[in-house]
């Protein structure tokens, strides 16, 4: 398997920030930023090392376009020229394109209904939905998309595909659906796998901290007052 790591802490940055600005914003600009970098060259040097057929990413791909647009223009043409298919697989579907699909036809709607709300139980399993690219509000960044239900869980998933490989939707979303454990939450095993071992859990963090941090100032911050007393 191929590994990359970054690091980001608001008490070690190499620019000057505006303290005028949201903080929490800027952190969590740098974040995304940071993660989808990341993610797109491991992609990159997967496809150099082991030449493979496609490539799941976790998450829409529009996001790479936003955070990570030098490295993903270089990855998208790698994939195009080399006829490897890439396709994102989106757990928590925040779109609405079904439901301003819906207001645009009947003016009387007021309230907005976001896709995973009205797709809820509605599919039956396996049953995809694909988006015609005149309402997709991704289409004009250069992806095609569908809505599949891959378990048995009555929720559904998304997957974004690149527009220029839309011909590949149907066996895409059929090889998602062979990955995904039926008792699952919708999304493909191998990303469940990598997701959970490239994150650090709480008891790694814990332990990190407690061995590398001055012990003064890890019982400052870290460790409650009720904690001290046991």
């Amino acid at each position: 398997p191929l590994f990359s790591t970054d690091l980001y802490s608001p008490l070690y940055t190499e620019e000057i920030e505006n303290p005028l600005e949201n903080s929490e914003r800027i952190i969590e600009e740098k974040r995304n930023i940071k993660l989808s970098t990341l993610e797109v060259e491991v992609a990159i040097e997967s496809i150099k090392k082991y030449k493979p057929y496609a490539i799941l990413m976790d998450g829409g791909l529009i996001r790479y376009n936003i955070y990570a647009y030098d490295k993903w223009l270089e990855l998208r043409s790698i994939c195009e020229e080399e006829g490897i298919i890439l396709v994102g697989v989106i757990k928590d579907i925040k779109t609405s394109i079904i439901g301003d699909t819906m207001k645009e036809r009947d003016r009387n709607m007021e309230q907005v209904f976001y896709d995973r709300e009205l797709l809820f139980g509605q599919l039956d399993y396996g049953e995809m939905i694909q988006i015609f690219d005149e309402v997709n509000k991704k289409g004009n960044q250069g992806y095609s998309s569908v809505f599949l239900r891959s378990s048995l869980q009555p929720s559904v998933v998304g997957m974004d595909i690149l527009d220029t490989q839309r011909k590949h939707l149907e066996e895409m979303a059929n090889l998602v659906f062979t990955l995904t454990p039926e008792n699952s939450r919708g999304v493909p095993l191998w990303l469940d796998i990598v997701d959970k071992e490239v994150k650090i859990s709480d008891d790694i963090m814990r332990a990190l901290m407690e061995r590398y941090l001055d012990r003064d100032v890890y019982e400052r911050f870290f460790v409650s007052e009720r904690d001290k007393r046991s």
